[in-house]
């Protein structure tokens, strides 16, 4: 049985319907009357109540009618903070095939979200279209996806490989080489995510780059810690070298769950260039379309990057705090993804009003 519905409550059931709707539209009722309103026996009702049985979603849209609640009104609360996307649906009385429809994409498209958290790279706003049409928040919608089965082994599978890469390429001296399209890590990681494997080794490329420049750290402070003739300066680096070796660790660990974040959000070439170009003007400016480039592009933007709004002038747009954040966690990936666009300096200092507000004439 699927989770929405075995986190019914039927002593919610119950009383809304012996004691009647909070908003006194609807009167105590018997269950063989609850019923026949929803087209249910009584018998299945009481069953309803008793927790021996749990309506099916198209059931759990008529009881709530019937009774002038939501949906979610009828499922236990103490259990939401645990729901996934799949639960949040259900709790809204739609089925998968009905979200495709309002959000105008394909079934296929939604259940590859719902089950494996996956974004199709043209559609970065699909989290987004979700949430709203959920009526739920964006932050909710990163807690509801990473409490799904598929995307916790995911990102348990992608660690395992990514800490695998570092002990290869990072952990061991040499010439430092990014990790090839032909890498079976790349490979496996990029048929995780449905991207490209070129796409996975440039970005894990500046990662592990980066790290390796932290080992070189810890390296130089054990170096201190071991030669320096003075034994306080020995005690300090060896402190140092502790501390950013667990801090070190500490990133490699957290390479699975940047890589889950990107790919829920990231945007194509065309849509990454539109918004380079709204951070130039920051977050208090209003840009016409004319000075932004393709208006396609603008609108894959998501909301929580960009904003439009319609005047006299026409359409026009700016970037938003989201925006900046964006571009300042994830610039050094799109910079080896798109190398031509640049990222302006407001964004990578992550200087939200870079622009003033220019003064009234």
């Amino acid at each position: 049985m699927a989770r929405g519905q075995a986190d019914f409550d039927g002593d919610t059931l119950r009383r809304l319907r012996t004691q009647g709707s909070p908003c006194g539209l609807v009167p105590p009722m018997s269950a063989a009357a609850l019923g026949a309103a929803v087209g249910a026996t009584k018998a299945e009702i009481l069953a309803y109540e008793s927790g021996q049985r749990s309506p099916e979603v198209p059931r759990l849209v008529r009881l709530a009618q019937a009774l002038h609640v939501q949906p979610a009104d009828l499922l236990c609360p103490d259990r939401w903070p645990y729901w996934t996307l799949a639960d949040i649906r259900r709790a809204n009385g739609l089925r998968s095939i009905e979200v495709g429809r309002h959000i105008r994409a394909s079934h296929k498209v939604y259940r590859r979200f719902e089950v494996h958290g996956l974004v199709p790279h043209r559609r970065p706003r699909l989290l987004e279209e979700v949430a709203e049409l959920f009526h739920v928040s964006r932050f909710r919608m990163h807690i509801c996806l990473d409490a799904t089965p598929a995307v916790r082994d995911r990102v348990v599978e992608v660690s395992a490989l990514t800490q695998d890469l570092f002990r290869e390429k990072v952990s061991t001296a040499g010439t430092w080489v990014r990790p090839g399209v032909d890498v079976p890590e790349v490979r496996r990681i990029a048929a995780l995510y449905a991207r490209s494997p070129t796409t996975v080794s440039r970005i894990l490329g500046r990662e592990l780059f980066q790290l390796r420049r932290g080992v070189a750290l810890v390296a130089r402070e054990r170096a201190t810690a071991w030669y320096d003739p003075e034994p306080e300066r020995q005690s300090a680096a060896e402190s140092r070298a502790r501390r950013h070796h667990q801090t070190l660790m500490d990133q490699v660990e957290g390479v699975s769950t940047r890589i889950e974040r990107f790919f829920r959000q990231s945007l194509p070439g065309d849509a990454w260039q539109s918004l380079m170009r709204l951070l130039k003007y920051g977050t208090r400016e209003w840009v016409s379309v004319d000075k932004l480039g393709s208006a396609a592009a603008l609108e894959l933007l998501p909301r929580a990057f960009a904003e439009s709004r319609l005047s006299e002038e026409g359409v026009s747009w700016r970037a938003t705090r989201g925006g900046f954040e964006h571009a300042r966690t994830f610039g050094a990936w799109y910079a080896q993804l798109y190398p031509t666009v640049r990222v302006p300096t407001s964004a990578r200092h992550g200087r939200y009003h870079a622009v003033p507000e220019r003064p009234a004439h």
